[in-house]
């Protein structure tokens, strides 16, 4: 068993690892635990923050399942006790003894010497491997050819910090993911960047953080890099290195591409290349980033569905920001973007002028928001206020304002909001985050209640508008909320916590169970499901997809909700309900035509009746669906209000019914030859409203004789004629499996 919670604390470990959450849900219930001692799937994690004995037991409840060895650097929740080495040491030596089982590895070691102490043994299920050393070495050709005795394209992501292997290893070949970081003057070359990717064909995930890799200038002739199977790369180079493998790459198919370079004259060039990089077909937003030292910006869908992120960016060190944006407004037209966002962020007020950025960013009309940090927002409102000549003010567009860590100055914010009302440009949001003035409130004082008699009367319909489209915006936000609110509660019911099969026998139960009309006030099958519909969204579509519970069509229902149900119930038998409705009176539409479409309806699927109770005016309505064909039928109900009798031809075409086909059998006003062999191999029969037209005694026997498994029996011949019977019949006896008669 794994130890309780209360051993990870006393480890010296308060952070949850995996086997901490998976111990929580052991916790949940006995089925629980016993489904995850029971699968091995559970165990293969090995987590160095684990304690000792949690490690063993992972190992022995895992059986012969590959594991996950995670000897990372330690995590910021350990302790003094659990940082010690003899920790470490003992948990890489009980993982190194199951090497055999590795499928991945992410190891931090003090040196080479450490890596090379395990990394003899062999690892044939080794497929995914990071390596990290406390300090920079290089490996030579052979200690890297015997790593965990990895064959050729064994690997499918490798990552190495701090250490350094031939760079045209094996390792190299056949990788999906890829990182190198950390490696200062050991880097690869640009030559030796080109035949390691030229190595992996099927790359999808890139890493690469060598800004100190030496450009080497490449033959004219060297041939482009197709990878079609690429969705992320993230590359830190020097612009000479850049430049060229941005010149040499194709990647149609890429998701997310990042670039940081430093800022220098090949960065036109750059922009073009990352311009053909992505193309979008929606349209796009542009996100500059501003920052003392760098500058970055990234091209983006305008709205992303759930689960993508298609970007490109570039973050480029810099010595003048306002040179940087200069040259950035130079080149943005190449991504065509539709919308813009721009974000200041500096260190503090004074390690960032933004007055000569601000007008470098003049040009630029379609800004739809704005991020300052840690900024002077007075030059900001500056730069914002038009003074009276709208064409001079600064963002004319701009519809979010975010100001986090900054000095407000309520007033001049309230000038700005006031200026945009002049200018028909009202801010849609204000958000104002962690100021640094002591006056913060009186903003949402003045922004939200003007005083009127400081205010012309003209801007107080102007706020009325303000203050109407923020309660929407609240209220919108708030009904959402309740919404997520109400969808957890629904997920805690016990109800909801279900198995799918459980609740379906619950709601048939309960479907069937209330079917009486004392308990139903009249409703059908279908009005009762509807309500049941109307519990929550997961019983609405449970219910939906589920062709067993549209199985049953009655009269009384509309026609729509007959073709419904005989649409979702899609293959499943069907039970027909034609019976009079005795409880209640009848209701308008209840009349012929109803009768008359329900069976035109019906009729049409009779190879899927299942049970039938049918009731007609006369024979010859009954006779004009008779011979219809209904190969699954097992229970019949035939109602006739006024009584008569079938010949035996007739009786033995009936739904074209097979000998013993019947389970279930129930007459009312219809007499038929008591001889048909619809009378045999019944479990349940019924017999009623016949008056002179009932069978005679002798039929009654033989038709018992006939169903000698008969466990239902309601017969009401008190009109049968008396006949005497031979001494040998006198004594006749009755089958123990009829329990009801």
């Amino acid at each position: 068993m794994l130890p309780p919670a209360s051993d990870y604390y006393q480890s010296g470990l308060t952070g949850h690892t995996y086997h901490r959450r998976l111990a929580s849900l052991r916790a949940i219930c006995k089925k629980w635990r016993t489904i995850i001692d029971d699968t091995p799937a559970f165990w293969p994690v090995l987590d160095v923050s684990d304690p000792p004995r949690i490690v063993s037991r992972a190992i022995e409840h895992s059986a012969a399942y590959h594991l996950e060895v995670n000897l990372a650097r330690p995590s910021w929740y350990l302790t003094p006790r659990a940082l010690d080495s003899s920790w470490r040491e003992s948990f890489l030596r009980d993982a190194v003894q199951h090497v055999a089982r590795w499928r991945s590895a992410q190891l931090t070691l003090p040196d080479g010497q450490t890596l090379l102490s395990i990394a003899q043994e062999s690892a044939p299920r080794l497929t995914a491997m990071d390596l990290r050393l406390d300090q920079l070495e290089a490996l030579d050709e052979e200690d890297a050819k015997h790593i965990f005795q990895c064959s050729d394209g064994q690997l499918r992501r490798l990552g190495l910090y701090s250490l350094v292997i031939p760079w045209h290893s094996s390792l190299l070949c056949g990788l999906q993911s890829l990182s190198l970081s950390d490696l200062d003057d050991f880097a690869p070359t640009l030559t030796q960047i080109l035949g390691i990717i030229r190595g992996c064909p099927n790359m999808v995930d890139l890493e690469l953080d060598v800004p100190k890799s030496e450009a080497v200038a490449l033959p004219k002739d060297e041939p482009l890099l197709q990878l079609l199977s690429l969705k992320s790369a993230k590359l830190s180079l020097n612009e000479e290195c850049a430049l060229s493998l941005l010149n040499l790459l194709l990647v149609p198919f890429v998701d997310t591409f990042q670039l940081n370079t430093d800022f220098g004259l090949c960065l036109p060039s750059i922009f073009h290349c990352l311009g053909r990089l992505i193309t979008f077909d929606a349209p796009t937003l542009m996100i500059l980033t501003i920052k003392e030292d760098t500058i970055g910006w990234c091209v983006q869908p305008m709205t992303q569905t759930p689960g993508q992120s298609r970007q490109v960016g570039l973050v480029a060190d810099v010595a003048d920001s306002r040179d940087a944006v200069r040259t950035w407004l130079k080149h943005v037209h190449k991504f065509g973007a539709d919308c813009y966002e721009v974000h200041v962020d500096s260190v503090n007020a004074a390690a960032l002028d933004i007055s000569p950025v601000l007008e470098e960013l003049r040009p630029l009309e379609n800004v739809g928001a704005v991020h300052v940090r840690n900024c002077d927002t007075e030059k900001l409102y500056s730069y914002m206020l038009s003074h009276m000549d709208p064409w001079d003010c600064g963002f004319p567009a701009v519809k979010k304002l975010v100001l986090q860590n900054c000095r407000i100055w309520p007033q001049r914010l309230l000038e700005v909001v006031e200026d945009r009302y002049v200018e028909n440009s009202v801010f849609e949001d204000v958000v104002v985050s962690d100021p640094i003035d002591q006056d913060a409130d009186a903003f949402r004082d003045i922004i939200s209640g003007p005083d009127a008699t400081s205010k012309r009367l003209s801007y107080l319909d102007d706020y009325v508008k303000v203050i109407n489209s923020t309660v929407d915006r609240v209220r919108d936000r708030l009904f959402s909320k309740v919404s997520i609110l109400n969808k957890e509660r629904n997920t805690l019911v016990p109800l909801h916590q279900l198995p799918i099969e459980r609740l379906l026998d619950i709601l048939r139960r309960s479907l069937y169970l209330d079917s009486h009309p004392t308990r139903t006030m009249g409703q059908t099958y279908h009005q009762r499901l509807a309500k049941h519909r109307t519990v929550c969204k997961q019983w609405r579509t449970i219910i939906d997809d589920t062709p067993s519970l549209w199985a049953t069509l009655d009269v009384r229902d509309p026609p729509e909700i007959i073709s419904m149900a005989i649409t979702r119930s899609a293959a499943y038998p069907l039970e027909i309900n034609l019976g009079p409705n005795t409880w209640y009176p009848r209701r308008r539409g209840h009349g012929s035509t109803r009768r008359s479409i329900f069976l035109q309806d019906t009729v049409q699927h009779s190879d899927r009746w299942r049970s039938a109770r049918l009731t007609f005016r006369t024979l010859q309505d009954f006779l004009s669906i008779s011979q219809t064909p209904a190969p699954r039928l097992r229970s019949l109900d035939l109602n006739l209000t006024n009584p008569a009798t079938l010949d035996f031809e007739s009786s033995e075409t009936i739904f074209q019914c097979q000998e013993g086909q019947l389970r279930e059998l129930a007459l009312s006003g219809l007499a038929i030859p008591w001889n048909s062999r619809l009378l045999r191999g019944l479990g349940s029969l019924s017999i009623r409203g016949l008056a002179e037209l009932a069978p005679m005694c002798p039929e009654i026997l033989g038709m018992l004789q006939e169903c000698p498994h008969l466990t239902d029996l309601d017969l009401d011949a008190t009109w049968s004629e008396v006949v005497a019977l031979p001494k040998r019949n006198r004594s006749f006896n009755f089958y123990p499996s009829l329990p009801s008669c």
